[in-house]
């Protein structure tokens, strides 16, 4: 594990936001006044991965928490093996306590969270606990001064402590159980020894001198394959000539004259003639039809002395209306004469029959009065005073006023009815009238219109144009025939012509299939003579080609017997081989499947030879692992084995601690253990054993510093667990006693462990070995917050 990267709020001493950058750092140092928060700064590291620290009670994580926060967040990115992670939790604080809410990791397949399950993936991802990362990566202050001068009985219970040693039960559990299971894997190597009990180095080499044999005659038949290939090669030449040959004889005889090739001129000369004879006809048609297309076009429009027809048609009709509206206008005229002499009468009538109508209303005046008036009243004329004799009324006089009233109302009627009459000719007359102002004006536009020509000389024009209309159509039949002619003489020459093109692709065709026999040229100038030409050279040729096919089949016949012969030889040696050939089978494909069957029964033999060998050899181990681990759980069950094992350590780790001790003193002094407890070998004093207790404070620190580091360098192997070589170690040890001299040996030491790959941490106040490390972290309280600052050497 290699630090990257530390975030911190409100963790111990850091209650403002910090920020610690580790990246590409091999060594440095947190330097600052004692109680300033250096080694908060490991705790915060601790406290990510883990999720305590040494200094917490177990199960209560709010000490982490600033003194007037609410919580706390610390963000640890870090990598192993290449890969980056990222560990962050946050405490919060509660009525009761505090509860980490949030725990995440970061960076690998998955992301892991909670609170106890980023403390198993780190723990599975390190390879160290907790316990055993406090002891090693961190190492804690102060304590291996006493485990060198502490007597045997503390020092082992340290060690006891370090090295959990109650997993060793477990160990012998384990024993046990690969006792069993070896002794299990022997019974089974047993069995198969027992498989494999015909295996023999002899049978071994007996298959391999069969192989070896089959292979010499797969090597002599792969050389007589090959003269093999080269004869049947060579018979396939010859027989690819002979098919060649055989094809143009083949081609040659299916070469004859085609059909109608000899009459093919006389009927081209035939077509010819018609086609000029056509096109005579046609010019002679062509040239009448002009002429009456000129004839025609004289006379004019059809269609318009059509028309001036029609309108003297129209014309025509038009007088007849016209004579008809002038007798029903002279009708209408005497009509109206008449009553007007009727309504003249009438009127007469009517002024007598008034006046009479007048004449008896006075007299039926005085009759009305002598109706109303009643005796003994005055008189309405003369206002005397009537009697009744006066009174007596006048009944004729009463009739004869009736008569005349009706009188006078049928002749009122009569005149009436005689006026209406005539002002209903009189309206007739006025319409008539108009409507022959209107035709006579429509026939005078027609006739302007007709030119004022007549219907015989419109009817003679018609009859001549239908003369001429009935010439231009006779000569346009003439043409049209005369074109069909033409056409149809046009289609014999190109049918003629392509039967022609025919006959010559014909003879390309007959010559490209034999083009090998590099036949005449064809010039496509004389059909029939080219043709002639090229059948007399057919004829040559064929008799040719048919001896050089017969000559090629006898050479293909001996060249078989050569290759039958090659077979045989083939077949015998594969034979006395050991190979049985099927019938109809390749010897040869099948001594090669023969051999691959050895060689497959030859590997299959000496792999289970060499499995016989290894499983012996197996069977060995694992009964003598059975032996050991017997041993060992009998072994583990001894009470004497902690304290060898014990022993055993401490002698490891003082082999190691005089390696550095050998740098840290110069030379001057060396660990010994002698009865259980550690003595100072004093080399300048002629290895005078020395107590621990007789050390100065600085010769104390540099032992035991020479301890601590090789029990950081120890703990991946003594540790139960087996991690992998530790990459990072953080010394929280004071170098205060350390004389100048011996403080530069130490920071040499130092300065070595951080370039052999591990990052190399140190938490000091002493100046002098501060300013030996490459970069330092200073860090100091400011307004109730610890702050940290890189400074570069």
């Amino acid at each position: 594990m290699r630090p990257e990267y530390l975030e911190m709020e409100g963790f111990t001493a850091f209650r403002n936001p910090v920020e610690v950058d580790f990246s590409d750092l091999d060594l440095f140092v947190l330097v600052g006044p004692t109680g300033s928060g250096k080694s908060s700064i490991i705790d915060a590291i601790t406290f990510a991965l883990y999720g305590s620290i040494p200094r917490l009670r177990k199960g209560r994580v709010e000490p982490v928490i600033s003194l007037g926060a609410q919580r706390a967040r610390i963000r640890f990115q870090f990598s192993v093996n290449g890969v980056t992670y990222s560990a962050t939790r946050v405490v919060q604080r509660t009525k009761t306590g505090a509860t980490t809410n949030e725990a995440r990791l970061e960076g690998g397949p998955e992301v892991v969270v909670g609170a106890s399950e980023l403390t198993e993936a780190v723990e599975r991802l390190l390879g160290l606990t907790y316990e055993h990362f406090t002891k090693s990566v961190v190492l804690p202050q102060g304590k291996f001064a006493s485990f060198l001068l502490d007597g045997s009985s503390d020092r082992q219970a340290l060690l006891r402590e370090l090295l959990d040693l109650g997993r060793y039960s477990q160990v012998r559990d384990l024993a046990v159980q690969r006792a069993q299971a070896s002794e299990v894997r022997a019974e089974s190597l047993q069995d198969t020894l027992k498989q494999l009990s015909e295996v023999t180095p002899e049978a071994l080499g007996e298959l391999e001198k069969t192989l070896a044999t089959l292979n010499d005659a797969i090597e002599w038949s792969a050389g007589e394959r090959t003269r093999l290939a080269e004869a049947r090669a060579q018979r396939a030449a010859t027989a690819r000539k002979r098919e060649e040959a055989d094809k143009l004889v083949r081609s040659l005889r299916l070469i004859e004259l085609p059909d109608g090739l000899a009459a093919i001129d006389e009927r081209l000369s035939a077509a010819t003639t018609e086609r000029t004879a056509a096109a005579a006809q046609l010019e002679d048609a062509a040239a009448s039809l002009e002429q009456a297309q000129a004839s025609t076009a004289e006379l004019g429009d059809p269609a318009e002395v059509a028309r001036l027809l029609g309108l003297v048609e129209q014309a025509e009709k038009l007088s007849g209306r016209l004579a008809a509206g002038e007798q029903k206008i002279s009708d209408l005229e005497a009509a109206l004469a008449l009553a007007l002499g009727e309504e003249e009468k009438l009127g007469l009538e009517a002024s007598h029959a008034e006046t009479r109508l007048e004449r008896l209303r006075t007299e039926h005046a005085a009759h009305a009065l002598r109706i109303s008036a009643r005796a003994g009243e005055p008189c309405p004329v003369c206002r005397r005073t009537l009697d009744a004799e006066q009174l007596v009324a006048d009944d004729e006089d009463e009739t004869s006023l009736s008569e005349a009233v009706d009188a006078a109302k049928a002749i009122a009627e009569a005149v009436a009815s005689a006026r209406n009459s005539r002002v209903s000719l009189a309206t007739q007359l006025d319409e008539f009238r108009s409507q022959l102002g209107r035709l006579t004006a429509e026939r005078t536009e027609i006739i302007d219109r007709t030119e004022r020509k007549s219907r015989s000389e419109l009817e003679d024009h018609q009859r001549r144009l239908k003369t001429a209309s009935d010439r231009l159509l006779a000569a346009g039949e003439a043409a049209a025939q005369a074109r069909k002619r033409v056409a149809a003489a046009d289609e014999r020459i190109a049918s003629i012509t392509e039967t022609t093109d025919e006959f010559w692709t014909l003879l390309d065709r007959h010559r490209m299939a034999v083009t090998s026999l590099e036949p005449p040229d064809i010039r496509r100038r004389d059909l029939g003579g080219e043709w002639s030409a090229f059948l007399e050279w057919c004829d040559r040729r064929l008799l040719e080609v048919e001896a050089e096919s017969k000559r090629l089949a006898e050479t293909e016949g001996r060249q078989q017997e050569g290759i039958t012969a090659i077979t045989d030889a083939i077949a015998g040696r594969i034979a006395a081989a050991g190979v049985a050939t099927p019938p109809g089978s390749d010897p040869h494909e099948q001594a090669l499947m023969m051999r691959a069957q050895l060689g497959e029964r030859l590997e299959r033999m000496r792999r289970d030879l060499d499995r016989k060998v290894k499983s012996a050899a197996a069977l060995e181990g694992f009964e003598h692992d059975a032996l050991i681990a017997k041993s060992l759980a009998t072994h583990l069950k001894v009470n004497g084995f902690e304290r060898w094992l014990i022993e055993e350590v401490v002698h490891d780790l003082v082999v190691h601690a005089n390696e550095r001790l050998e740098q840290l003193s110069s030379g001057a002094y060396a660990l010994a253990v002698e009865k259980s407890d550690f003595v100072i070998i004093d080399r300048l004093n002629a290895d005078e054993r020395r107590a621990p207790e007789t050390l100065s404070g600085g010769e104390t620190f540099v032992v035991s510093l020479a301890l601590a580091l090789s029990l950081a360098d120890q703990m991946a192997s003594i540790s139960m667990s087996g991690t992998a070589r530790l990459e990072s170690v953080f010394l929280d040890e004071g170098f205060g006693t350390l004389d100048s001299e011996t403080l530069d040996t130490v920071a040499a030491v130092i300065h070595e462990l951080g370039s052999d790959g591990r990052t190399v941490g140190l938490i000091t106040h002493v100046s002098e070995l501060a300013h030996q490390i490459p970069v330092r972290f200073e860090v100091s309280k400011r307004s109730g917050s610890a702050t940290v600052e890189r400074v570069e050497a």
